[in-house]
């Protein structure tokens, strides 16, 4: 009988043991699945789907921004590159382009027309407001307490929204939310994930403002003013697999080596147009750059890049963007859409992701782009 019981109470031991290190050691599965439709529940709502006429679609959310002063402004926000195709030539526009917005979430769900106010093309950002029956630009407040009185739902004046959160708070293996529609004609998509870490990615500014995202490295022999051939490229590397915070001292150690170093570009975020930029010159710890045409030729047999001679434009890698990368696998369509902690907060916004690499999807953070869209 002692036997037995020693047994019995060894058993209790372990099993209380293993019981607190369970918790001690993955907190996150305390979480039940009622736990987490219930958050689903409630941060769902304010997402939307995005399509834009040439563009294409994305996804998008409504925010309630709070600034330091107690005053509180809120719109509709999304990527940039989801509303419009030039951002660069954004504020050349003599009017706002327009977008469809639907709240799919929503039953039935609402669709409305929506001015794309605000791009910050930098930092991939926009902000939307709605637009009334007679076309002029209004707020997400007047729009809905209109459509109640129209349509006789007081329900609509109390529309969801969400709140921003601090980017800089989110630390490596923090859990996260993605909603979005990969897809014009998708379903709402929920994805839990991890955030693997930061990931800083350098991108060109051309002397005419246009920001293109550092896609592959580069080092070739030969004359920089003579297209490069295929035998004289000694290394290609894909972005975003190197940390390249020090990319000026990178490209001056090759240049001083009698290397070449070409940075070959696509138009922010998902562009598909390569552009080349070749190093020159570090000046002040900034990498100047000069233009190279590239072009990728596809055959049947494979596909190669074509460089050609420098051109007369410069530009400089002087803006050097940082992301959260996240296990997530994001899908087309869901740029634009919201990452938010476990309390239901934007931290962040999708971006961009690598086809067919596990653990490559790609966010903003949102303290880049929240002082430029809000004005604080």
């Amino acid at each position: 009988m002692n036997v037995m019981n020693k047994k019995f109470r060894w058993n209790r031991w372990l099993y209380l043991v293993l019981l607190i290190s369970a918790v001690v050691l993955f907190p996150q599965q305390a979480r039940t699945q009622t736990d987490f439709g219930s958050l689903y529940n409630l941060i769902s709502p304010p997402v939307v789907r995005i399509v834009s006429a040439g563009v294409g679609s994305g996804s998008g959310y409504i925010i309630q921004n709070q600034s330091a002063d107690g005053n509180s402004q809120t719109g509709i926000v999304t990527a940039c590159h989801v509303v419009f195709d030039a951002p660069l030539n954004f504020s050349d526009r003599a009017a706002p382009p327009l977008v469809t917005v639907t709240f799919a979430a929503w039953k039935p769900d609402i669709t409305i027309k929506a001015a794309v106010v605000k791009c910050d093309a930098a930092n991939d950002a926009a902000l939307l407001q709605p637009v009334d029956e007679h076309g002029e630009v209004t707020t997400l407040g007047k729009f809905f307490s209109d459509l109640a009185i129209k349509t006789n739902d007081r329900s609509l004046t109390s529309y969801p929204h969400l709140y921003f959160g601090d980017s800089s708070k989110v630390k490596p293996l923090d859990s996260v939310f993605i909603i979005g529609y990969p897809g014009p004609y998708s379903e709402l998509n929920s994805l839990l994930g991890h955030v693997s870490g930061l990931l800083p990615v350098p991108h060109v500014v051309s002397e005419r403002g246009r920001v293109d995202r550092v896609a592959y490295l580069l080092i070739y022999d030969g004359d920089p003013d003579q297209p490069i051939e295929p035998n004289q490229i000694l290394q290609i590397q894909t972005l975003p697999s190197l940390d390249l915070t020090g990319i000026a001292d990178l490209a001056q150690n090759i240049l001083a080596s009698g290397h070449g170093l070409l940075l070959i570009s696509t138009a922010q975020p998902l562009g598909t147009t390569l552009t080349g930029w070749d190093a020159t010159s570090v000046k002040e710890k900034i990498l100047q750059v000069q233009e190279r045409p590239v072009r990728l030729d596809v055959s049947i047999f494979g596909a190669s890049l074509i460089i050609g001679p420098r051109n007369g434009q410069t530009g400089s890698v002087s803006l050097l963007r940082t992301f959260f990368r996240v296990d997530a696998p994001v899908a087309p369509g869901q740029s634009g859409a919201p990452m938010m902690n476990l309390n239901g907060q934007v931290v962040g916004m999708i971006e961009w992701g690598v086809d067919g690499l596990p653990g490559a999807s790609f966010a903003n953070l949102v303290n880049s782009f929240r002082k430029s869209l809000f004005g604080e």
